[in-house]
């Protein structure tokens, strides 16, 4: 029984130490998850992009914020996530992120594109009539028809052969003594060639003549000739640009909806130091309650034991005499029976007297 006493009064005390640490590591362990906090730093260029659309819906009675994006099919959706969105003193976290392609649209654009070929002349309505009016353009996906711009158009020689040709000049010479051709220039230069003397035409330039009937002066026409060489081109390079506009179809953009939602603000240290202040006087409280029980619990456990064993005891005292009548099966009387006649005498005696 002692020993039983002492174990529920070590327990006791234990379980009383431990209040102030169960109080401790309550108030230690309070912590506050910031989902804004988490998310990625890198994701702040959300600022290269504009949303098209900006609202708020309620759902469950919280207040969300709904970005509608349209970015490149190339762009990352985290590049339009951003880790700090604040309105009107609350902080939104994202949750949601979903994607829609968007139709294919064309794409137009003004090109020119230049064309040669190789002619044998330069003949601008040979030329003209070698070149097409309009061109057909595919290229990097983009098609169209171009048109010919005539003003574009230019010739250049690319090819030439030399050949050879007769030079003639005709000079008049007035008052030559003689009729003589030795009298004469035998050579003269013309376009860069050299001609010779080739004829002379006399024609007498008065009538005067000397004692001799000789005339006295002449008048001559002298023709010249010779050799010149040239080179003429016998290919062309002709060069033309044609111009107009061309389209294609493009992949069209993405469309991401971005669903903010409210998330509580991290709380300060007053916050945490009064938050874990409460936590510990709830778990005085808990543990006062709980030793209250305890020692409730204890010492109806006592009761119980110290009845048991006082049970015990007196049925332990009734199974000795039953051992001894059974001992003795002649005497059918208990011991306190015989002894309560044992005692009837006397008291009869002393009612006499």
């Amino acid at each position: 029984m002692r020993k039983q006493t002492v174990f529920v009064l070590v327990l006791c005390l234990c379980l009383s130490a431990a209040i102030p640490v169960c109080a401790a590591e309550a108030g230690s362990n309070i912590t506050v998850w910031d989902s804004v906090a988490q998310a990625d730093e890198n994701t702040d260029a959300a600022a290269a992009y504009y949303p098209s659309e900006v609202e708020t819906v309620t759902e469950l009675g919280k207040t969300l914020i709904r970005k509608t994006f349209e970015v490149p099919s190339g762009a990352s959706p985290q590049a339009l996530v951003e880790s700090t969105l604040q309105r009107d003193g609350v902080r939104y976290a994202i949750r949601d992120i979903t994607k829609k392609e968007l139709e294919p649209v064309p794409e137009t654009r003004p090109v020119s594109k230049t064309v040669s070929l190789e002619v044998q002349t330069e003949n601008e309505e040979e030329i003209c009539g070698k070149l097409s009016s309009t061109l057909e353009y595919n290229e990097g996906g983009f098609t169209g028809i171009l048109a010919l711009d005539e003003d574009s158009v230019t010739t250049q020689a690319t090819e030439s052969e030399g050949y050879a040709y007769t030079v003639r000049d005709v000079r008049q010479l007035f008052g030559v003594n003689r009729n003589d051709p030795y009298y004469l220039p035998q050579t003269v230069r013309k376009h860069g060639a050299t001609l010779r003397l080739a004829n002379v035409d006399w024609s007498l330039m008065g009538e005067r003549y000397d004692v001799n009937s000789i005339p006295d002066l002449y008048n001559a026409v002298a023709t010249y000739t010779g050799k010149a060489y040239s080179s003429k081109p016998t290919a062309f390079a002709v060069s033309a640009t044609y111009t107009g506009e061309v389209s294609r179809m493009v992949p069209g953009n993405l469309q991401y909806m971005l669903l903010y939602e409210p998330v509580e603000a991290p709380l300060s240290e007053e916050q945490l130091a009064a938050d874990a202040a409460k936590a510990k006087r709830v778990a005085l409280f808990a543990a006062g309650g709980f030793l209250l029980v305890v020692l409730v619990g204890a010492g109806y456990f006592l009761l119980l034991e110290l009845r048991r064993r006082k049970k015990k005891a007196s049925d332990s005292d009734f199974d000795d005499y039953d051992f001894l009548e059974a001992d003795q099966p002649e005497r059918r009387m208990r011991v306190p029976e015989a002894m309560r006649q044992m005692d009837r005498p006397e008291m009869e005696e002393d009612a006499d007297e």
